[in-house]
C-alpha cells in the first residue's frame, strides 16, 4: 500500500505543482522613462526665463540621442525590492478585504455558504501572503536592457517642477523613472545653474552638477560640464562626436543607424570603434572609421560632392508595381526615375520584392519580372497556429485518459490483493491478468500523453519561427 501511495504521489505532485504554480513576479516595464524639466528660474532679469529654457533644451537635445540604458546591479536590486513590496501590499489588501466581508456576515444566520467560501478565501489569501513574504529577490525577473523614452517628446507635457517636494508626486503621476531638473540664477551677466538627476527608484538625487559662466561661454561650458553628469546618469562612461557636413541635405549614419540630417553636435556614443558615414540622394559617400576613448569628444568633417544624375526608364511585368528609391516611394511602373545612385525596390502585392542598385546599372533601362509568392504568409502563419493548438488540444484530452487508466489499475490491483486473501487460485489468476492489462494500458496512456506533449512543443517551435519570419517581412516592407 505504501508503494501505491508513493507512486500516486510521484504522478500527482508534478501535475498539482503545474496547476498551482507560484506567481512569477516580473517587471512589466521595458522602458526607462525620463523627463527633462525646465530649470526653475530664480531671477528677475528680463532674459533669465529665455536662458533657463535654452539650457533645458540643450540638456534635452544632448540626452535625446541616447536610446538604450543597461541597468546597474544596484538599480536591479532596488527594482526587485519595489516589485516584492508592491506584491506583498497587494496580498495584504486582498486579505484585508476578505476579512472585512467576513466580519460583515459574522453575526448573520443566513448566507452560511458565503461564510464558508469566505473562510476558504481567507485561508488562500494567507497562503499567498506567506509566499509573498518568503519570495526571494533573485527569483524576481527584471529586464536589464531598457529603451529610454523621453517624455518631453509630447508637447502638452508640463515640464516645470517648482521644488523637491514635487519630484516624487510627479514621478508617480506620470510613471517616471528619472527626472532631470534644477535651478538657475542670473546675476548681471553670470549664469549659475544647478542640474540634478532624481531617481524615483531610490527616491533621491543620484547625480548633480553646477555650471557657472558668463553669457558668452555658458553654452560651450554646458557641454563640457555635463559630460561627467551624463556618465553618472547612464551608469558608465560615454564619448561624443561632433559631425559637420558641407551639405545639409545629406544623412549621417553611425554604425549603420541614422542619427541626423546634416550637421549635429554632441552625438553620444559608447567608447570603442565606430563607423560614421555621410550620404544622400545624388551625393557621393564619405565614410570615416574612428576609435573613441572614454569621455573623449571628437570632431568629424565630411565633404560630399554632387553626383551627376540621369533618367532611368523603369518597367515591370505585371505593371502597376510600386517603385521605391532609397526607401522613398516614387510612383508605379511604368515610369521615369531621375537618379544617380542608391537602391531601387519594386514591390507588388502577391509578388516577391525585386531590388537593384543604380551604381551597378550601365544603361538607362530597368526591366523587372517579379516572381509570385509561393504561399500567402498570412495563411501560412494561421496554419502553423492552428496546427499547434490542435496538437495541444490532443495532449490536454489525453491527460484524463492517463488518470482513468491509473485509477483502473489501482482498482484491479486491490481486487487482486483481496483474491489472495480468499485463496481462490482461479480468481487470483483472473484478477492478476486483468491487473497486468490495466497496468500496460496505464503505461500506454502515459506514453501517449508524453508523446503528444512533445509533438505539441515541436509545433510550437514551428509557430514561433513562422511568427518571427512574418514580423521580419513586415518590418522590411
Amino acid at each position: 500500500m505504501v508503494r501505491k501511495l508513493l507512486l500516486l504521489t510521484y504522478i500527482l505532485i508534478p501535475l498539482f505543482a503545474f496547476g498551482v504554480e507560484d506567481k512569477m513576479l516580473r517587471d512589466s516595464s521595458t522602458e526607462w522613462n525620463v523627463l527633462v524639466t525646465d530649470l526653475i528660474c530664480n531671477s528677475s532679469q528680463e532674459e533669465a526665463p529665455y536662458i533657463s529654457q535654452t539650457l533645458s533644451s540643450a540638456v534635452y537635445r544632448n540626452l535625446s540621442v541616447i536610446k538604450k540604458h543597461r541597468m546597474s546591479d544596484e538599480e536591479i536590486a532596488a527594482r526587485r525590492e519595489t516589485i516584492k513590496a508592491e506584491y506583498v501590499d497587494e496580498c495584504q489588501k486582498a486579505l484585508s478585504k476578505s476579512y472585512q466581508e467576513y466580519d460583515a456576515l459574522l453575526f448573520q444566520d443566513k448566507d452560511l455558504n458565503r461564510k464558508i467560501n469566505l473562510k476558504s478565501t481567507i485561508s488562500k489569501d494567507k497562503r499567498m501572503l506567506r509566499k509573498a513574504n518568503r519570495k526571494k529577490l533573485e527569483k524576481i525577473y527584471v529586464q536589464r536592457d531598457r529603451d529610454i523614452v523621453f517624455q518631453n517628446e509630447a508637447e502638452e507635457k508640463n515640464t516645470v517642477i517648482r521644488g523637491p517636494i514635487e519630484l516624487a508626486t510627479r514621478a508617480k503621476k506620470d510613471n517616471l523613472d528619472y527626472i532631470v531638473w534644477g535651478t538657475m540664477k542670473l546675476v548681471e551677466d553670470v549664469v549659475v545653474a544647478e542640474i540634478s538627476l532624481y531617481s524615483a527608484l531610490f527616491k533621491k538625487d543620484l547625480a548633480s552638477t553646477r555650471i557657472t559662466g558668463d553669457l558668452e561661454t555658458i553654452y560651450h561650458e554646458l557641454d563640457k560640464e555635463l559630460d561627467v553628469f551624463y556618465s553618472d546618469m547612464l551608469g558608465k562612461p560615454w564619448s561624443k562626436i561632433n559631425v559637420a557636413v558641407n551639405d545639409e541635405d545629406v544623412d549621417v549614419f553611425v554604425d549603420g543607424n541614422f542619427v541626423s540630417a546634416g550637421s549635429l553636435s554632441n552625438i553620444i556614443l559608447e567608447p570603442g570603434e565606430h563607423i560614421v558615414m555621410a550620404t544622400g540622394n545624388n551625393k557621393s559617400e564619405d565614410v570615416k572609421q574612428i576609435m573613441l576613448e572614454e569621455n573623449q569628444s571628437a570632431d568629424i568633417d565630411f565633404k560630399v560632392e554632387p553626383v551627376e544624375s540621369k533618367l532611368f526608364a523603369i518597367s515591370s511585368f505585371p505593371t502597376g508595381a510600386d517603385v521605391y528609391y532609397n526607401s522613398v516611394w516614387q510612383g508605379q511602373t511604368p515610369m521615369i526615375l531621375n537618379g544617380a545612385k542608391g537602391e531601387v525596390v519594386i514591390s507588388k502585392e502577391g509578388y516577391q520584392n525585386s531590388r537593384v542598385f543604380l551604381d551597378e546599372i550601365k544603361g538607362n533601362t530597368l526591366d523587372f519580372f517579379p516572381q509570385k509568392e509561393v504561399f500567402n504568409k498570412d495563411d501560412y502563419l494561421l496554419d502553423k497556429r492552428n496546427d499547434f493548438y490542435k496538437n495541444l488540444t490532443w495532449f490536454v484530452l489525453s491527460i484524463p485518459v492517463a488518470f482513468f487508466t491509473y485509477a483502473n489499475y489501482l482498482a484491479y490491483d486491490d481486487l487482486h490483493d483481496r483474491a489472495k486473501g480468499t485463496g481462490d487460485s482461479h480468481e487470483i489468476h483472473r484478477t492478476a491478468r486483468i491487473r497486468n492489462y490495466s497496468q500496460y494500458g496505464y503505461y500506454g496512456a502515459l506514453f501517449l500523453s508524453v508523446t503528444l506533449f512533445t509533438n505539441a512543443m515541436f509545433y510550437l517551435k514551428d509557430y514561433i519561427i513562422a511568427g518571427q519570419s512574418y514580423n521580419n517581412d513586415r518590418r522590411k516592407k
